[in-house]
């Protein structure tokens, strides 16, 4: 009666709280449809679900009441209700969890799509739904930048540097620890949800196990199926918490970043730079620091976390196996900490690898900076022998760390062994304990399952460690001095003054510091004047940069005032400064775009050609390398900049510099005597002093670290130091001609990269799956399919065995529990066989060891046939594509952005050396075991094999969309982060020029989109993670529920035992991991696969061509230095305009050849056809009687020597750079040395003993055949390396040298230095000199004018000059340079004559030197001296002649020899 009475209650009871329930949400419900406003559509969903999920629980309940107690008083309608509301129940709370929170959302700014997350409904944000439309769309198509959602607002890189930028009082971590202290908790308590629910799962199974093995009735009850429904929802709780911990995870590491960064860029926007400041550093910064500390707080909670698992797993063993579990965990203990050890063994070979490494990639940079210079002198074997030789380096310490790695993957393979084999053999053999099936692999659940936070918590506590370290760095440089804290100001400071007052300025923070770099100024007094043009001129390196930089205050100042006003500054540096963005972009430079102003700019710094000649004008990217722009252009293009900008004050720091002088002319007459200046301020640093006199108010000469002089042009003039040199040469033209002559004034450049068939190749991403010709490849390379083969085998052999050690345990888990129950019944002691038992236990035991000890050797085995695969493809890759590039034709170097070559060495082959086999040989691993987890489970329970088939098919289909997915989302993060580092790195360098115009707010409202969108593709790559990890977890825990059901049924049909059943749950359970990693595992080796796709591209492009190996030349070839060249035809490409047009001449051996020509008229392109750098498309060139193009390149061009104007040295030492291939002895490269005017050698003679003993000194900057080069020679001058370059080729002893621009940007005394080599030691060789400076080829045998790709004139300076219609004389006049040329051609052809007269006389070296000579030449002289040439011009074409029919028969002879 009591029972009925409390039943009723109960549901009187029930039946209100449901009624009041609706009553509520039908009044929510007509409040949405009363009020049917937006904003009502989804308040009130968080309440709907609360409601709907107490209503659907309710009625879960009583469907189950229902139908377990089936009573007969119980009415149909009953029935029919409790169904009736479960129903309605449910689909109510299955379309709560479904409705979004929120209407998609936008940016009002930009209009864009905010992360669906934002919206997602209570199920998508569980499931990920919401990824599921990008996964479809990156399966669709290729992702664009435009297709990837905005990050939420609290990811946003400005509010969450606002954010931080709230707290200014604290320290940086305790900033960063308020900021998300909120996210903190949250993240803790969702990893304690997720650690409790790691643990439930083990919990079931022991029930589960445990209830098999003692109930042998085979009767159905309830109870094991409820513990298989807790085994399901465990694992599903336990993934949803695991996929949303690591959600978390992502978003707080984003903001971390996001406010680290934009407080680093920032700041750095604000130090003060100097020659000491240490870019490496600051973008370590960037890059590793602010990672570092993201990448802590990401791991943050797990700090406390950890220690709970660890305690919990303890407790749990401590049940299972008693005192046994503790020697379990000490063991693993002292296996993690060998683990540790030995991982500080591997961390040491990293570091020495890495530096190896870097060894290596520098000298593969430094090869790709000279490789015109290699290709030139033929010294391609070399440098691979070299390269190979660093390479051999490198693998033997790959080598090293790869067997170090062996030992440590056999230590961590025998943890689980030795842990189980010791703790199982105490609890059984010491303790005589029973190994119940459910206690055996229970335990092998808990120790898996504590290895991972025993393993963890020592890294966590070095990270811990490493966070101080890299807070303390950044906050390092948050602390630097600004540059505003660094101005001196005066109570007397006007706007209206622009100059120094008692200055002492450095670039070092210690003006006592002697440095190289740590130039300083003393006491400096100007005062330029407001709206004039000012002058700064002085010697190279006297200060001039010092002094500009000064007045915008980037150096540091010591003594006096620095008037100068804080807005905004035009600043033109001496070394170009452009954003990697448009050329358009870079003139605006953030200003308003208005056409009339723009153009006229554009055409006044003479741009307008320059933009007809590029493909998309002025809409052409400025790239990395600058490929496009050349040295000049890139400095009108800053001219430009500062003059459309509205700054008053133009701060111009020798720019003209770069230019040629006609350009120069145009700019000074275009702009600098422009109205377009009118008004403005211009300080100008230049050493075309004369043209500027005229328009310059004021005049500072700068010389030995102070201002030597200072005033008016008259004022500086009166005081003597404005002479000739600092005046420099007069390019006047007349301004007649500027109109006619102005288009050929600007320069035309050569364009190598136009045209489309040329070889250009593009970055190769990811797009679609990787061709399987690219397995091939790589298989391959590293040895063939057949060695393959034998590594599938082992993988085999691996899994096989370690199933048989799984199914081992089994059986000795179930002969315990037998010998356990038969021992219990057994009630006199003396009937026990101990004995027998002893025996049987170390049989079991023994067993179980070999099995295992045998899967160990195979791993080792398996480890070193890996190690040999893969360093086997390392080398044949590597050798491959250094031949490649070696062997490439120039074309390609002109075209490929060095970034990229450099990634193929760097990233991708370092990808293949450690990365690629290890995630292909885990990929088999994983393959292997995923068949094993099918084969096992479904041979144990065949009804499991068709819910395989529909897991497999359904892993396949969502492996196959998260692949194609986070595929393209990797392309796009490649792309997208390089620009946040390029970005910062260009800052570093143009930071003085962004703080000149006031740009420090755009540059960092740029830098935020930057980082917004790198990290919003690196958000939704992980989210397209997670998307992958909860569906596939899930389909693994239904199916480990399937399998649960199946074993209960086969328990209750056939009896299975409790160990059998562990035998097979063990492993369904392990199913989702396996999946998961075999997934992540084949996207990651795909990925990889790519870095030997783009290595094939590159092995696989055009080579130079290669002659026939028995088409070699005679040993001493060429013996006289004869050059015929006939109908020359050049062009880059088979459809592009040709370069040289049907260019023949001739030179004679021995003769002295000038070539001249204005830019583009083809004389690079003359001398790389000479050593075929260029190939000829029609046309040939003969030397001695042999045509090069029937020659190898190396027989060619090591039998020539060109020196060019940019003098290159190799890292190395003297002897090295002289002599690459060992081939002569030290006397030989002293000589060398002291015939290219390096060294002076002087003989000391000791007289202290009878026996002379004579000693050599050298004099000169180089003391030893040892002495260290520097890479690029940075450690000598660049007149230094050049002479050295000249030492190179006067060691070789070419008969054919070839000197392009040798001249060109050298002080007057290397010049000197340069014609007295050519005049006295190339004597007895054919020289080709080309050279833009008249002057150094005026002492030429004969002249060569090229004009637009054809010889314009062929003949002697002399007749040149002296033709009125000569286009040379042309060119010296518009240079301006003729009246020079003038006297110095008149003074050699004075001193050929006076040799005349005096040849056959005797005289001694004293009279010799005696002699003074008055040089007088009048016009008959210069009558008779036409006559004289023409007449040697006569009998030079007989002699011509006779030698042609020579050189013909000497040609079809050696024809027919070869």
């Amino acid at each position: 009666m009591e029972k009925d009475y409390s039943d009723g209650i109960y549901m009187v009871v029930g039946a209100i709280g449901q009624f009041t329930s609706w009553i509520y949400i039908v009044i929510l419900l007509a409040c949405h449809f009363m009020t049917r406003k937006n904003q009502t559509q989804y308040a009130f969903i968080r309440q709907l679900l609360i409601l709907y999920t107490l209503l659907f629980i309710i009625a879960c309940l009583n469907l189950r009441s229902m139908l377990i107690n089936k009573e007969d008083n119980q009415s149909g309608y009953e029935r029919v209700f409790a169904f009736w509301n479960f129903g309605a129940c449910g689909i109510l709370f299955a379309c709560s969890l479904k409705r979004p929170r929120n209407p998609e959302l936008r940016y009002a700014r930009n209009r864009r799509v905010i992360s669906h997350d934002t919206v997602a409904s209570i199920w998508s944000l569980l499931t990920f739904g919401w990824m599921s439309s990008m996964i479809k769309l990156g399966n669709r198509r290729s992702l664009t930048e435009e297709d990837i959602w905005e990050l939420p607002y609290r990811c946003q890189a400005a509010h969450c540097y606002y954010e931080l930028d709230q707290l200014l009082s604290a320290s940086l971590l305790t900033r960063l620890l308020r900021v998300n202290t909120n996210n903190l908790i949250l993240f803790l308590f969702i990893a304690i949800f997720r650690s409790i629910f790691s643990f439930t799962t083990p919990f079931f199974l022991y029930k589960l196990l445990d209830y098999i093995t003692k109930n042998k009735n085979n009767e159905y009850t309830e109870e094991p199926y409820l513990y298989v429904f807790g085994i399901l929802c465990s694992e599903l709780a336990r993934i949803l918490f695991l996929n949303q911990l690591n959600y978390q995870v992502v978003w707080l590491g984003i903001r971390v970043e996001q406010m680290l960064s934009v407080l680093v860029y920032s700041k750095q926007l604000h130090i003060k730079t100097s020659s000491r400041s240490n870019n490496n550093r600051q973008s370590n910064v960037l890059t590793t620091d602010v990672g570092d500390i993201a990448g802590f707080f990401s791991n943050l909670p797990f700090l406390l976390t950890i220690p709970l698992e660890i305690i919990v797993a303890t407790i749990g063993l401590y049940y299972l196996l008693g005192f046994s579990s503790i020697i379990g965990i000490v063991i693993m203990i002292l296996c993690l900490l060998s683990n540790k050890r030995f991982g500080k063994r591997v961390s040491r070979l990293q570091k020495r690898v890495k530096k190896a490494r870097d060894e290596r990639v520098s000298d593969i940079f430094e090869l790709l900076h000279v490789v015109r210079t290699i290709k030139m002198h033929g010294w391609e074997d070399n440098f691979h022998e070299r390269l190979m030789y660093s390479r051999t380096i490198e693998l033997t310490q790959l080598r090293r760390l790869f067997l170090r790695t062996t030992y440590l993957t056999l230590l961590v393979h025998l943890t689980p062994f030795l842990v189980t084999l010791f703790a199982f053999a105490f609890f059984t053999f010491v303790f005589g304990e029973n190994l119940s099936p459910a206690c055996a692999f229970t335990s092998i659940i808990l120790f898996n399952t504590l290895k991972q936070p025993l393993q963890n918590f020592p890294n966590l506590v070095v990270e811990l460690v490493g966070l101080s370290v890299s807070v303390r760095r950044v906050e390092r440089f948050l602390n630097e001095i600004d540059i505003q804290k660094d101005i001196s100001t005066s109570s007397s400071y006007t706007k209206t003054i622009v100059g120094f007052s008692g200055v002492d300025v450095s670039w070092s923070y210690d003006m006592n510091i002697q440095d190289p770099n740590d130039f300083s100024l003393r006491d400096v007094n100007l005062e330029f004047p407001i709206g004039k043009l000012s002058i700064v001129c002085g010697q190279k390196s006297s200060g001039k940069t010092l002094l500009f930089l000064s007045l915008l205050r980037e150096t540091f100042l010591f003594r006096g005032v620095i008037n100068f006003p804080s807005t905004s500054v035009a600043y033109v540096p001496q070394q170009a400064w452009l954003e990697n963005t448009t050329i358009r972009d870079n003139i605006l430079f953030g200003s308003t775009f208005v056409e009339d102003r723009y153009w006229n700019i554009v055409e006044a710094c003479c741009l307008l050609k320059d933009f007809e000649n590029m493909d998309e004008a002025d809409f052409t990217k400025c790239d990395e390398k600058d490929l496009i722009l050349k040295d000049d252009q890139k400095a009108r293009v800053t001219l430009a900049r500062a003059l459309y900008s509205s700054a008053q004050i133009l701060l111009l720091d020798d720019f003209l510099s770069t230019m040629d002088p006609l350009t120069a002319y145009q700019i000074i007459e275009n702009c600098l005597k422009n109205p377009i200046i009118d008004g403005r301020t211009v300080i100008i640093a230049t050493y075309y002093v004369r043209n500027l006199l005229d328009i310059a108010s004021y005049i500072a000469v700068l010389g030995d670290g102070t201002v030597l002089a200072s005033g008016t042009p008259e004022q500086v003039r009166e005081s003597g130091y404005l002479n000739d040199e600092i005046l420099g040469s007069d390019i006047d033209v007349e301004k007649s001609q500027d109109k006619i002559f102005r288009n050929s004034l600007i320069k035309s450049y050569e364009k190598y990269i136009t045209d489309k068939k040329i070889w250009t190749p593009e970055e190769v991403q990811p797009h679609g799956k990787i061709p399987f010709k690219i397995y091939l490849f790589y298989f391959k390379s590293s040895g063939g399919l057949l060695i393959w083969f034998m590594l599938v085998f082992l993988f085999i052999t691996i899994r096989i065995l370690t199933v048989g050690e799984t199914y081992w345990l089994n059986i000795w888990s179930e002969w315990s529990e037998v010998h356990h129950n038969k021992t219990a019944n057994i009630t006199s002691p003396e009937l026990l066989d101990d004995n027998n038992t002893q025996t049987d236990l170390l049989f079991y035991i023994g067993i179980y060891a070999i099995v295992a000890l045998s899967s160990a050797v195979f791993t080792i085995a398996r480890m070193i046939w890996q190690l040999c695969v893969s360093l086997k493809g390392s080398k044949t890759l590597f050798s491959e594509l250094l031949n490649a590039i070696l062997r490439a034709p120039m074309s390609f170097f002109d075209s490929a952005p060095l970034g990229n070559i450099m990634n193929r060495f760097s990233k991708d082959l370092g990808i293949i050396d450690q990365s690629l086999m290890t995630v292909v040989s885990s990929c088999f691993g994983n393959a292997v075991g995923v068949i094993s987890v099918l084969a096992v489970v479904t041979a144990v329970t065949y009804e499991f094999f068709f819910v395989s088939i529909v897991v497999v098919i359904s892993y396949i289909i969502i492996g196959t969309m998260y692949i194609n997915a986070s595929r393209e989302l990797k392309r796009l993060q490649s792309i997208t982060r390089s620009p946040v580092v390029s970005w910062f790195s260009d800052t570093v360098v143009g930071i003085a020029t962004i703080r000149a115009f006031n740009a420090e707010h755009r540059f960092i409202k740029a830098f935020t989109n930057r980082l917004n969108t790198s990290n919003r593709t690196t958000y939704l790559l992980h989210m397209s993670n997670r998307w992958m990890s909860v569906r596939l977890g899930c389909i693994g825990a239904i199916a480990s529920y399937f399998a649960g059901i199946f074993i209960l049924w086969n328990y209750r049909s056939s009896n299975m035992s409790g160990g059998l059943a562990g035998f097979c749950l063990s492993y369904a359970l392990g199913f989702v991991q396996i999946v998961f990693m075999l997934v992540k595992d084949y996207s990651t080796m795909e990925n990889n696969l790519n870095s030997v796709e783009r290595v094939k591209e590159y092995i696989d492009m055009p080579q130079e061509p290669i002659s026939a190996a028995n088409a070699r030349p005679p040993a001493a070839w060429p013996t006289d230095g004869k050059i015929e060249v006939s109908n020359l035809t050049v062009s880059h490409a088979l459809k592009d305009e040709p370069i040289l047009r049907n260019i023949s001449f001739y030179v004679q051996d021995k003769e002295k050849i000038g070539i001249v020509g204005r830019s583009g008229a083809g004389k690079s392109t003359l001398a790389n056809s000479f050593l075929r750098l260029v190939e000829t498309t029609d046309g040939r060139i003969v030397i001695d009687g042999i045509n090069i193009a029937d020659i190898s390149l190396e027989d060619l061009r090591s039998r020539m020597a060109i020196i060019s104007q940019e003098p290159i040295l190799f890292e190395g030492t003297i002897r090295t750079n002289l002599d690459i291939q060992l081939e002569y002895d030290d006397n030989e490269l002293w000589e060398s040395l002291r015939r290219a005017r390096l060294i002076h050698i002087e003989v000391e003679e000791n007289l202290s003993n009878r026996l002379s003993n004579r000693q050599a000194l050298i004099i000169g900057p180089i003391t030893s055949l040892n002495d260290p080069v520097n890479e690029g020679g940075s450690n000598f001058s660049r007149g230094q390396r050049q002479l050295i370059c000249f030492a190179r080729a006067l060691l070789r002893q070419p008969k054919i040298i070839i000197l392009d621009e040798v001249t060109a940007n050298f002080d007057t005394e290397t010049e000197k230095k340069i014609q007295e080599i050519i005049h006295d030691e190339f004597q007895n060789s054919t020289v080709l000199n080309i050279s833009n400076q008249f002057k150094d080829i005026i002492n030429s045998d004969r002249i060569l004018v090229l004009d637009k790709g054809e010889i314009g004139e062929f003949d002697t300076p002399h007749n040149l000059l002296m033709n009125p219609e000569s286009l040379f004389r042309q060119m010296c006049e518009q240079d301006s340079e003729l009246e020079s040329l003038m006297k110095i051609m008149k003074l050699n052809y004075s001193e050929d004559e006076d040799e005349e007269d005096h040849f056959g006389e005797h005289y001694d070296d004293d009279d010799v030197h005696g002699m003074e000579m008055e040089i007088e030449v009048d016009e008959e002289e210069d009558d008779e001296q036409t006559e004289r040439e023409s007449e040697h011009e006569v009998d030079e074409e007989q002699e011509n002649n006779q030698q042609s029919e020579m050189f013909d028969e000497q040609h079809h002879k050696d024809d027919w020899e070869v």
